[in-house]
């Protein structure tokens, strides 16, 4: 095994609970526009969403029919993606960064996503500090494409075998990084339900990463 030179993490999932995210802007949502039935509204909306996860369709045109809302997709629509939500990273987490920065190993993101809700959470988790780059790809440049992965490979002077790629979504962050040429690791817990091959290494913290990481000279 190599040294490993460089660390890309998805965002979602990966870093963060997702969940905690969402739930902030469904709260806002129903206290902005005054539904009635807040909790019914609220009980569907994180159910809906935590079973289609990042693959969710047309989630908020499901509110508006089965609540019989009177308003427009876009006006929530809006109002969700641009409240600013209240995020930390887990003590934990903070500490596994902060060593493996302390390291010398380069740390990026690559996130897909809307951009302002994505941007958010970037400076919601206080991000900047731990990272090298920190990418919203959008796009064909969004994953599975490998672009983001090779570009900063390319930039950073790193070969594809000195880094470890993690996320939570095998046929998007897995796909990429495999694409690339880089080791993935899965990160179970996140709400996609998908077949990830056995080959694959599996971990259910962020922090056992550490064990994956050679620090030798």
């Amino acid at each position: 095994m190599n040294k490993i030179r460089a660390i890309f993490y998805d965002l979602d999932n990966t870093l963060y609970p997702q969940i905690v995210d969402v739930e902030q802007r469904i709260d806002y949502c129903i206290k902005k526009f005054k539904f009635h039935n807040g909790d019914s509204i609220k009980k569907f909306w994180m159910e809906e969403w935590i079973i289609n996860g990042p693959k969710k369709n047309n989630l908020i045109d499901k509110v508006i029919e089965k609540f019989n809302l009177n308003i427009n997709k876009e006006q929530i629509l809006n109002a969700y993606r641009t409240y600013r939500t209240r995020l930390s990273l887990c003590k934990e987490v903070v500490e596994l960064l902060k060593e493996i920065k302390d390291q010398g190993i380069l740390q990026f993101v690559i996130t897909n996503g809307n951009p302002i809700i994505q941007q958010n959470k970037i400076d919601a988790l206080q991000l900047n500090y731990f990272f090298n780059e920190i990418i919203i790809a959008e796009g064909r440049y969004a994953k599975p494409s490998s672009y983001w992965f090779n570009k900063l490979m390319k930039k950073y002077n790193v070969k594809h075998n000195d880094c470890i790629s993690i996320g939570d979504w095998y046929n998007i962050d897995g796909i990429a990084s495999q694409s690339a040429g880089i080791s993935f690791i899965y990160i179970e817990g996140g709400p996609i339900i998908e077949e990830v091959p056995s080959y694959i290494v599996k971990i259910k913290k962020l922090v056992e990463i550490k064990g994956y990481i050679k620090n030798e000279k």
